[in-house]
């Protein structure tokens, strides 16, 4: 495990290790004892340097329990002690039933420590994803329970600071269970049920500036020290998690922290399939991966239940995906195929819902028609590509069969799946080879001669962040094909390619991707540019796409619920609640959806831009639903 820790606490952890080992010899004396006059211990299931787990049984209620003991030595450690007691009070303080409770917490008469928890025996979700990347319904009903753990823990102050496949148990029914909170933010006096002037003071847990945790699954703003961090560091390591379920690999993949630093960048992760080429799912699957997983938090969720209201919408999308039938080898149902009870995925969002946690309400803060839209414009035909022999055709009727291959190659990847597009289109990697021309009218002489289309050279520019060539690879569609390229289901790849050429300001190709979208793709490159905005926030490719969407005479062509929009999330809190009425009018499901995101949003009293109990955006977000007709 990689952690981040004072190099004071490794030292002292190390010489308990050597302590520990140099005792070991032996039987277990505490197997068959009694604690507490009440927990008999049974077994070892787990041990380290610092303490061990046992599995033991409350013997008056007859209840198997897990016990936790943290060994005498831990006694120089008051961290360490700190950090067992926080786990202790997170525990007692949340019930849920993704969450393992606390039952007991007291010390023995050697001065150890020791916890006693609820017994769940279940498979760490690191071993699960270890065999293989999951089925894309398994891992958002996954997902969703995690983020429901997690709001009840918020919802107590608690943040969790430790969230990644490891700390997430997994029963036979694919009941969740997150465990250890021993790196919890947990105001431990505050939730004492003493006044707080008699409570006695808690150690401090960190020093300023100090980072702890595991590497792997903390968000950017940890490195500036755990007093950065707050509840919206816990869902980035639950889109971490989420990215690693669909695509079995970890996003950033490298043990280096500077390279980390520099891959964890405001450019974002990059995109599902640039770690799962043939992996398939809806926009709005991706568009939640890549929410969570955003550089800046502020664009991220701001709270869980809107991260689970994203799941749910992402579930609903496969369910409509995977509802009419597919060809046997094709689609989302083939690349998540759902062993066993999974196939009832389709049942539809409430039905998944209600499997995964039967005892949870999911807060709606996520617009429906949007579902709907996009996953109607991201659905392709399922059947593989197959190229006719160019020989063959030209011995039939050469000028006609050649117009017909090439209309093929610009057109063919709009009625494919991604898979099916790359494996048939794209010839084995070249590494010395020359990126394409930049001309758009050079792409179908390339294609004729079997180089990639550039819809395959797209997918290929992203997976290596080559955005040079992606950003001519998208200059070449979009003159091929714009309604290609400015569909949703390429949205993710053009976000990613147009916020990585954005870092290359010195470069044409820069220029041409932004004029393109200002000027030659109508109101859809608007749109495109605005969806940067929303997306990669704090990017200088946003800061650039801000500054032309503010220009009279580009917003003139735009869309009103794009205008709207836009002016919407320009203005003072005073400015947005004289928009409600104009945004109830024009707006579309993006504006209902900033419209909750606000109404939902957390505040103080008599913060000026707290609009939870405003009564005015509560009218607006109802009207909006009703001529969205959601």
């Amino acid at each position: 495990m990689e952690e981040l820790s004072s190099s004071a606490l490794t030292e002292d952890i190390e010489a308990i290790e050597a302590a520990a080992a140099a005792g070991g010899a032996g039987g277990d004396p505490l197997i068959g004892s009694l604690i507490s006059g009440r927990y008999r211990v049974d077994e070892l299931i787990g041990e380290g340097g610092m303490g061990a787990v046992y599995r033991g049984e409350q013997v008056h209620l007859r209840k198997q329990v897990a016990i936790k003991l943290l060994r005498p030595l831990a006694r120089r450690m008051p961290e360490l002690v700190a950090r067992f007691e926080r786990e202790a009070v997170a525990g007692a303080h949340i019930r849920h039933p993704n969450v393992v409770a606390a039952i007991d917490f007291g010390q023995l008469d050697d001065a150890s420590f020791f916890l006693v928890l609820e017994y769940v025996e279940g498979t760490p979700l690191k071993d699960a994803i270890a065999r293989g990347r999951l089925p894309p319904a398994r891992a958002l009903r996954i997902a969703r329970q995690i983020a429901s753990a997690l709001a009840a823990a918020h919802e107590k102050g608690i943040v969790h600071r430790d969230v990644k496949p490891l700390n997430v148990l997994l029963d036979a029914h694919d009941q969740v269970r997150l465990i250890d909170f021993g790196l919890a933010k947990v105001n431990v006096d505050l939730m004492s049920s003493q006044s707080r002037k008699t409570a006695t003071p808690s150690p401090a847990l960190t020093s300023a500036g100090e980072v702890f945790g595991t590497l792997a699954y903390l968000a950017p703003e940890a490195l500036r020290g755990m007093d950065a961090v707050d509840a919206r560091a816990d869902l980035y390591a639950l889109g971490l998690v989420l990215y690693e379920m669909l695509t079995g690999q970890h996003p950033f993949d490298t043990k280096n922290v500077v390279e980390r630093l520099k891959q964890q960048g405001p450019g974002g992760p990059p995109a599902l399939r640039a770690r799962a080429p043939d992996l398939e799912v809806p926009y709005e699957v991706q568009q939640a991966v890549m929410r969570l997983m955003e550089h800046d938090p502020s664009f991220r969720f701001q709270t869980a239940a809107d991260a689970i209201a994203a799941l749910d919408e992402g579930l609903a999308a496969l369910a409509r995906s995977a509802a009419p039938p597919a060809p046997a080898g094709g689609g989302i149902a083939a690349a998540g195929q759902a062993p066993s009870g999974e196939a009832n995925a389709a049942g539809g969002a409430a039905a998944q819902a209600a499997k995964a946690a039967p005892r949870e309400q999911a807060p709606s803060a996520w617009p429906g028609p949007r579902a709907t839209l996009l996953a109607r414009a991201h659905r392709r035909p399922t059947a593989s590509a197959r190229w006719v022999p160019l020989a063959a055709a030209l011995s039939a009727l050469a000028a006609l069969a050649l117009g017909v291959a090439l209309w093929l190659v610009v057109r063919r990847p709009a009625a494919t799946t991604e898979a099916s597009a790359v494996a048939s289109v794209e010839p084995p990697p070249a590494p010395a080879a020359p990126p394409p021309p930049a001309s758009a009218s050079a792409a179908p002489e390339d294609d004729a001669r079997g180089a990639p289309s550039p819809r395959a050279q797209l997918s290929r520019a992203v997976a290596t962040r080559n955005w040079v060539l992606g950003a001519r690879s998208l200059l070449a569609l979009a003159e091929a094909d714009p309604e290609l390229a400015l569909s949703r289901g390429l949205r993710e790849e053009v976000l990613s390619t147009v916020a990585g050429i954005g870092f290359e300001e010195d470069n044409p190709a820069a220029d041409e991707v932004f004029d393109l979208l200002t000027n030659r793709l109508g109101s859809g490159g608007l749109d495109v540019l605005l969806d940067l905005v929303r997306a990669r926030g704090g990017t200088k490719a946003a800061r650039r796409a801000s500054e032309i969407l503010a220009r009279p005479e580009v917003m003139a062509r735009a869309t009103p619920a794009l205008r709207v929009l836009f002016a919407f999330r320009k203005a003072s809190c005073g400015g947005k609640r004289a928009l409600f009425g104009r945004a109830a009018a024009e707006g579309d499901e993006r504006m209902l959806f900033e419209l909750q995101v606000l109404h939902g949003a957390r505040c103080r009293r008599n913060d000026p831009c707290c609009f939870r109990d405003d009564k005015a955006i509560a009218d607006a977000i109802q009207q909006l639903k009703t001529r969205l007709g959601t």
